[in-house]
């Protein structure tokens, strides 16, 4: 029979065709184009013709020309993906019962059925003709001609068929070939790399490994058939190797229209979703392999899933008991708790066991918080414990720079450490503390300690024998030294927002008896600046001191201009640009462009003093006194009991608060309410920048301008000068608003992308230390000069963790500046020192321009006072002109010229009165009276530095010697001391604040000349009486000339005491006074 070719069908059962005529993807599968021509004749296919043709008209209706550009959309494909095809299992043949008699019995271990397989392909073997070419090394059967030992793993022989052999048969035959007859030809061929090398292959693992018959039947009777095929033998009808009878039923297939479909999936298998009946049975077995194992998986995820729920569910019920546990609040120290528990690794269920045992108080835990270990410091350093922490290094005379280099390497270690290089500004503050006077002897130097800097290097404060204490006694005696009264402390502040850099961190301490002049205290401050410049650098930051800060002391106020004002501002300073555009700003520097600064709580203090002096101050030549000021401000509501609680910056509130006049109130009192006005303003400029949190830098710096101008007219305004205010109430507040200038323009340069606090300038932080130094050594006592330099290291560290934590700091009672906000405009009590973390503005110096600030805060006094943009422009024009030289000469070293008491504040007169310096004892002075009077006072010293000189006796912490011979006797040199000085000393009051004043323990009282309300009158507006803002004509003499002038009645008193109203019979009363301003 002869054999027809059949071309290779294209289509497979996945084949897809688009339909030219619905544009729809049809599957063909193998009938390709047969069955696309069927689905064009369908009606499903005309309708979608139809449809798709409606929908062109009118996609072409609203195309446009842009539509032409776009692209087609590509189609998304499918996310799903498709099932593997399902490939029969090759079943074992059914072979004979009975064995041949050519095959010989098993040996132990070897498949029977494998071994007869292979006798039969032997047997076959030998009947392939000699003349048949040799296969070569590109036959399919050449994988199988190597040494089959090379092709074993370590793996088990029950793997061979998987792993091994398996993956060679497909290799070798494909799914293709596998129960096909075409190219059975090709298989018998002879050669190792034929059907000789393929049985050796299969004989050893046979042998060797136990391979099982059932696995290469198939392919073994495969090769068979071919042989036999080949060498023209043919077996009995009805078998199933007849080559002819196969090739009839495929030619019969191949004829047939559907045969493609059948041949396809006897080549490339059956997909898994077709009908069962095309599946044989080996795929059906498959299929079912493959159900009952998703099955089995299902099975074992749910039965995992149910496990892990259960335990999510108890571990939700054992949080549940902890969280009810520790909402009961019977245990204290829960994070100790805890802490103690993860160190275990304990897990919750323990956690709720150890809180029940810690309920019953069977269980304590141990472990402590930072918060904890920070409280203890605080407790530790407060409380007085000195052996833990360095001291610093007190001054015994003058300091000198390794003093001060010493001490400022002392605290830079607790710095935090930079990895980038950067500058740091730093703030040097200076300030006096008063300490008592008693001087005490150091167990580290052997040196007495409490003489002032200004004369102690006229004596030898080393205490070696009698004799230094003798010549120590007689200099006091004769006043060649003096006791230091107060010390000065110099600290550094840096101008940082984190709190553990910004806090006070002492660099001097050096007593003082206040006698020394401002050129003298220069010589102080030199060597404070020679030792910063020399420790201006620590690893990658360098630390520029930028101002030196002060509280206004005068003789410092002295010294700082020395210092900080000896030179003008070079063109070649990188902050010339910035500041040079000022107008009537000064420009006097220091060297490397340092400047003074003056602190701001004390300048609010001193604007507060100067509306309660007698004399009055004067605004655009009204002049406003004590008793105007209570009478408008009781206008406005504000009770007497008020008046006399405020305090700075409230009072200054009040006055920028008061509304504008009646309509129906008199002129003078409208003139007094204006020039009020005028003046609160100028104080809500000056104060806001300091207590409002919500103020940007830029919002800041216009108050600041805003008030530096308005104080500059009302200081020149008619040459008010004094009249308005003290000069140095004047020069110190534009000082510190020039700093602030100055501070922002150095920052720009150094550190352009940082914030600015203007709060941290001033010495206030200084402020804050010197009240840990007065909690550390109690209420009621002050600290002397080795108790000072013992506790100010710790202190410092104190400060840092109250900067961290300001909660725990209940705040000071002194020079409280209270906290304002923009919306709610009240001063809050409750806020004392503000800190970088309050503030909630915007406190860039990138986005600050000086010249645009000090430009629209003259713009503001300019809306509110029309007149003196006049006088701006006067001043601008005149030559040597600024803020600090407003008549052309520097004011910073005038001095006011006082009058009686004028200046003299009306609320302080009769608190106290002053000391009598003939009275014995009096404080302040030194005593010459007998050892026997002495006994016979009543006076009693405390002496609280008995501990510290018990523990220098016992252990001191120096290489020197605590005994000394007084007169032949052995004693300890504190204790010598103490004696020595028990009848030089005397304290005046055990009140601290009335001792450090100098103030007797007892005041005299003044009997009061206050008059009993007694209705002596039938008007409701009582008698004939001259009271506050009335008018009064009065004759006035001057130069031998006589007057009658027109004033206005602004200050009234009576036996000492203020009034505002004075009945007309007791004008003649010696104790009488009026006050008047000429109109």
């Amino acid at each position: 029979m002869v054999n027809k070719t059949r071309e290779p069908n294209i289509y497979n059962v996945n084949s897809i065709l688009r339909c030219p005529d619905c544009n729809e993807d049809v599957k063909v599968g193998t009938g390709g184009t047969k069955n696309l021509e069927i689905h064009r004749n369908s009606k499903g296919c005309r309708t979608k013709q139809a449809d798709q043709t409606q929908k062109d008209s009118q996609k072409k209706s609203q195309r446009t020309i842009m539509t032409f550009f776009q692209k087609e959309r590509p189609k998304n494909p499918s996310t799903v993906r498709e099932p593997p095809l399902v490939h029969a299992i090759p079943l074992p043949a059914i072979q004979p019962a009975i064995l041949s008699t050519s095959q010989s019995l098993t040996a132990p271990g070897v498949c029977a059925d494998a071994e007869r397989l292979l006798i039969r392909l032997d047997s076959a073997v030998e009947t392939i003709p000699m003349d048949l070419p040799m296969a070569s090394s590109d036959h399919c059967l050449a994988p199988f001609a190597g040494d089959p030992k090379q092709a074993i793993t370590a793996e088990p022989a029950s793997d061979d068929w998987e792993n091994i052999l398996n993956p060679m048969f497909h290799a070798a035959f494909g799914w293709a070939r596998e129960g096909s007859f075409h190219d059975l030809d090709s298989l018998a061929q002879r050669g190792q790399y034929g059907v000789d090398g393929f049985r050796e292959f299969l004989w050893y693992f046979v042998r060797n490994r136990g391979l099982k018959g059932s696995l290469i039947e198939n392919k073994v009777n495969m090769i068979i058939s071919a042989i036999e095929h080949k060498a023209g033998r043919s077996k009995a009808a009805g078998d199933f190797s007849n080559g002819d009878y196969f090739d009839d039923v495929v030619q019969v297939i191949e004829e047939e229209t559907r045969g493609d479909g059948i041949i396809d999936r006897i080549e490339t298998g059956v997909h898994e979703n077709s009908n069962l009946a095309y599946h044989p049975i080996g795929n059906l077995m498959e299929i079912n392999r493959r159900k009952a194992g998703q099955v089995r998986s299902l099975q074992l995820v749910k039965l995992n899933n149910s496990r892990k729920l259960l335990g999510i569910a108890v571990t939700l019920e054992d949080h549940k008991q902890w969280i009810l546990a520790v909402a009961s609040g019977r245990v204290d120290r829960v994070a100790a708790l805890v802490q103690a528990g993860l160190r275990n690794k304990t897990g919750v269920r323990g956690l709720v066991r150890e809180y029940e045992r810690a309920a019953c108080k069977l269980y304590k835990p141990k472990g402590y918080t930072e918060d904890d270990i920070m409280r203890s410091i605080v407790m530790l350093r407060l409380g007085g414990v000195l052996c833990l922490y360095q001291p610093l290094t007190v001054s015994v005379m003058s300091p000198t720079v390794l003093e001060v280099e010493a001490n400022i390497s002392a605290f830079r270690h607790a710095l935090p450490v930079d990895k980038e290089r950067r500058i740091v500004h730093q703030v040097l503050m200076l300030d006096e503390i008063a300490v008592e006077k008693r001087p005490r002897w150091d167990d580290r130097t052997d040196m007495i300690f409490g003489a002032c800097r200004e004369h102690g290097h006229c004596v030898s404060l080393e205490f070696s024998s009698e004799r230094e204490l003798d010549m120590f006694s007689d200099a006091l005696d004769d006043g060649t030294i003096h006791l230091a009264s107060e010390a000065t402390v110099g600290a550094i502040g840096i101008l940082s927002d984190n709190p553990r850099e910004y806090s006070a961190r002492p660099i001097l301490i050096s007593g003082t008896c206040k006698k020394e002049t401002g050129p003298e205290h220069a010589v102080v401050l030199r060597i404070l600046m020679t030792a910063l410049n020399n420790k201006n650098s620590s690893g990658n930051t360098t630390f520029r001191t930028i101002s030196i800060a002060s509280d206004g002391e005068a003789k410092r106020g002295d010294a700082l201009t020395i210092i900080t004002m000896h030179s003008m501002l070079s063109s070649s300073s990188p902050i010339h640009p910035l500041v040079s555009n000022l107008e009537l700003m000064n420009f006097l520097v220091g060297d490397d462009n340092v400047t003074a600064d003056k602190d701001f709580k004390h300048v609010f203090k001193r604007l507060r003093n100067l509306m309660m002096r007698n004399k009055g101050f004067l605004v655009l030549d009204f002049c406003i006194t004590p008793p105007i000021l209570k009478l408008h401000l009781q206008s406005n509501g504000v009770s007497s009991a008020r008046l006399h609680s405020l305090l700075n910056p409230n009072l200054l509130k009040e006055i920028w608060s008061l509304p504008s006049p009646p309509s129906n109130s008199s002129p003078g009192f409208a003139r007094c309410r204006e020039a009020l006005r005028l003046f609160g303003l100028f104080a809500y400029h000056l104060v806001m920048p300091y207590i409002c949190v919500d103020l940007s830098l830029s919002e800041q710096l216009i108050h600041l301008s805003t008030a530096a101008h308005m104080c500059l007219y009302f200081y020149t305004h008619n040459s008010a000068r004094t009249r308005f205010m003290p000069n140095q109430t004047y020069v110190d507040m534009m000082i510190m608003i020039k700093n602030v200038y100055f501070s922002v323009a150095k920052t720009k340069i150094d550190n352009p992308n940082a914030n600015f606090h203007i709060i941290l300038l001033g010495t206030d932080r200084l402020e804050t230390f010197f009240g840990l130094i007065r909690t550390a050594v109690g209420t009621d006592s002050n600290v002397d000069m080795i108790q000072l330099g013992n506790r100010a290291s710790g202190l410092t560290e104190v400060g840092v963790i109250l900067s961290i934590h300001p909660e725990w700091d209940r705040g000071k009672r002194r020079l409280k500046l209270p906290v304002i906000t923009k919306e709610s405009g009240q001063i809050d009590s409750k806020v004392d020192h503000i800190n970088p973390a309050s503030c909630r503005g915007d406190l860039s110096v990138a986005t600050v321009n000086l010249r645009t600030c000090w430009i629209l805060g003259r713009q503001k006094v300019v809306e509110e006072i029309p007149d003196s943009s006049i006088a701006f422009q006067r001043l601008c024009s005149t030559a040597n002109i600024d803020i600090l030289s407003p008549f052309g000469s520097l004011l910073v070293n005038q001095r006011d010229v006082t009058v009686d008491d004028d200046d003299d504040c009306s609320e302080l007169q009769g608190l106290y009165l002053p000391p009598s310096d003939s009275h014995p004892g009096t404080p302040g002075s030194f005593s010459t009276v007998s050892q026997s009077e002495a006994h016979q006072s009543h006076f009693v010293d405390s002496h609280s530095g008995d501990l510290e000189d018990a523990m220098a006796e016992e252990l001191p912490r120096g290489s020197v010697n605590a005994k000394v011979k007084i007169k032949g006797v052995e004693t300890t040199k504190p204790k010598a001391l103490r004696e020595r000085m028990l009848y030089r000393t005397h304290r005046a009051s055990t009140d601290r604040l009335k001792r450090v004043q100098n103030l007797p323990c007892f005041n005299n009282s003044v009997e009061g000349g206050s008059f009993p309300d007694i209705i002596a009158f039938d008007s409701n507006l009582g008698g004939p009486a001259l009271r506050i803002g009335n008018p009064a004509a009065v004759l006035v003499c001057c130069e031998e000339m006589t007057f009658l002038s027109i004033v206005q009645i602004n200050h009234l008193q009576i036996s000492g005491e203020d009034c505002g109203a004075l009945p007309l019979h007791l004008l003649a009363d010696d104790t009488a006074k009026t006050g008047f301003q000429i109109l």
